[in-house]
């Protein structure tokens, strides 16, 4: 979960694309969700949404990017109160581990996704 203003989100997204290519044969996706480019309403606003996506392609973030609905805002978005905020859903669309708030290295993320698949499996 990231916001096109935050300096954080962006510096960790060439590590996710990293990422996500190397562990997409051991079934993991990563998905962003840029919060700040709709409204509550769900309308989203063109200038935010083509930042957005001008900052997927400089740093080489190659997955799935998710424009929010206002469904979405009002669920689980409504308690993201920092981001960058990763969680991580099993294939059952359960939670598995906690939430983790602030941007990581891409050895910090490894690790992680290294104990949360071990108790997946």
């Amino acid at each position: 979960i990231w916001a096109t203003f935050c300096g954080p989100c962006i510096n960790e997204m060439p590590y996710l694309g990293e990422l996500a290519e190397e562990y997409k044969d051991m079934g993991v996706a990563i998905i962003g969700i840029p919060v700040d480019i709709t409204d509550a309403n769900g309308t989203v606003n063109s200038s935010l949404f083509n930042k957005a996506v001008n900052i997927v392609d400089e740093t080489n973030a190659d997955y799935v990017h998710i424009v929010p609905t206002a469904s979405m805002l009002s669920g689980k978005l409504a308690s993201v109160y920092s981001v960058p905020e990763t969680i991580f859903i099993d294939s059952e669309g359960n939670q598995v581990g906690g939430s983790y708030v602030g941007a990581k290295s891409k050895a910090q993320w490894e690790m992680i996704i290294e104990n949360l698949l071990g108790e997946v499996q």
